[in-house]
């Protein structure tokens, strides 16, 4: 998909904010202008996602990223309690105590008599990233920084359907179905489905035997200290929970209308969506200031004031957090020059008028947020790295769909604050303790 943006880089200049193809039998409209973009994005008839998405269904199921109309809302308005602010301060430990876990495996590598002189970080965050997931959503912890099991039950085959699903991206015989299913690699993801399926649903069935006896237990204690009288509500019930128990709580109410296949398909689609994306945001935000002293000696004074008068090793609170002003530029600077999902597309469902032109419904809409971002009206220099940008009074907050690395309008990213927070807690941690320079130059990055 980056590939494809960039092969389209020269159609910047059209005059319209947007350029119509044939791809095949498929009439195809992208969009990478702000103006152009709002139209389709704040749209609340054009929300279904494009025929692309179909590739991701044996694993995401119907989730939040793949389904549509009634069942993309109800399933919203269930998942929307998991991100509370009150849930992501609950999240900070589990986010700090996985963060020292991959500080430890850093200062292994960095004080091993083998150690060369730089240190991949990659996989470190991949696995640190799939860790916090892992426990903040469902509860169980996969070992993904250890050798754990879990480990090989879960980690090494998400790689593997990640791998797989990009081939089938770029493979034009691959979208047919059938062609798939009879290849080598669907016979394969076949069996790496099955893997994880197994193990997230092994997760989801210990997590609702607890939660069926806990509110057993509830419902016992509440009957006896009313004297035998029916609870009007559990406090179980009355609380805002995390992820997964919020998924359950509302099977519990109406498990005709909210199934166990719905929460695997949402869990998965969490698992998916604010793993790698995260992981993804962090290493960018990371090769980028490390090839920037400025931004990296403006960060180290902004986490010394932060934290003055306080132990080296305490943790990071979200109090901590708001009060990063400067990281939380570089982050967002950071993910406006390398957006964690450069693209996103859409069924058109309804007619719709853009800058005087119908674009019919039947065709297939593509929003190129890395073209988007790049806009030289609103970020001026656009390749170069700049957290200022985003000072509070900048005019790029006045311009809502000029910048989008979480999409925007109603499909915008329910776990947004999450992300942010894990990228903020990750990336203080690290600067806080070590100086960090990029031994890979950002030219030099393959395919930018």
């Amino acid at each position: 998909m980056i590939s494809a943006v960039f092969q389209f880089e020269s159609l910047r200049n059209s005059p319209h904010g947007f350029v119509a193809l044939n791809i095949g039998f498929q009439k195809v409209v992208i969009f990478f202008r702000a103006d152009t973009v709002e139209s389709l994005v704040s749209s609340t008839v054009n929300i279904t996602k494009s025929e692309h998405y179909d590739y991701m269904r044996p694993w995401l199921g119907t989730g939040l990223l793949t389904s549509s109309g009634d069942h993309w809302r109800r399933h919203r308005k269930a998942l929307t309690p998991a991100f509370h602010f009150k849930l992501l301060e609950s999240f900070a430990p589990v986010m700090n105590s996985n963060v020292k876990v991959l500080l430890g495996r850093v200062e292994k590598l960095t004080s091993s008599p083998n150690n060369k002189e730089a240190i991949d970080i990659r996989g470190l965050i991949c696995d640190m990233a799939l860790d916090i997931i892992c426990e903040t959503a469902m509860g169980t912890n996969v070992g993904a920084q250890s050798e754990s099991d879990d480990k090989e039950a879960y980690r090494r085959p998400i790689e593997i359907a990640t791998e797989q699903l990009v081939r089938r991206f770029v493979n034009p015989l691959y979208r047919s179905d059938l062609l798939y299913s009879l290849s080598a690699d669907g016979a394969e993801n076949r069996r790496v489905m099955g893997k994880i399926h197994h193990f997230v649903k092994r997760v989801i069935k210990e997590r609702k035997e607890f939660l069926q006896s806990k509110l057993q237990a509830e419902e016992e204690n509440q009957r006896e200290s009313r004297g035998g009288g029916a609870p009007e509500e559990e406090p179980l019930v009355k609380e805002k929970h995390p992820f997964l128990d919020s998924l359950l709580l509302t099977h519990f109410k109406n498990p005709l209308e909210f199934t166990e296949t719905d929460i695997l398909d949402e869990v998965n689609t969490f698992m998916v969506a604010g793993h790698d994306t995260t992981a993804e945001g962090i290493i960018w935000t990371m090769l980028l200031i490390g090839n920037d002293s400025r931004v990296q000696a403006a960060i180290a004074a902004e986490l010394e004031q932060v934290f003055a008068g306080e132990e080296d090793d305490c943790e990071i609170t979200t109090e901590h957090c708001r009060q990063m002003k400067y990281l939380e530029m570089a982050i967002k600077e950071a993910l406006r020059i390398f957006p964690s999902v450069p693209s996103a597309a859409r069924k058109v469902d309804q007619d719709f008028t853009v800058n005087g032109h119908v674009i019919p419904a039947g065709c297939t809409a593509i929003i190129f947020i890395h073209l988007l971002h790049k806009d030289p009206k609103y970020f001026p220099k656009p390749e170069q790295y700049i957290p200022e940008r985003f000072l509070a009074d900048s005019d790029v907050y006045k311009v809502p769909y000029a910048y989008m690395p979480f999409s925007a309008g109603a499909r915008n990213c329910v776990g947004q604050k999450f992300a942010m927070l894990e990228m903020k807690i990750t990336l203080a941690s690290i600067f806080r303790k070590y100086t960090v320079k990029a031994t890979t130059h950002r030219e030099e990055v393959k395919g930018l």
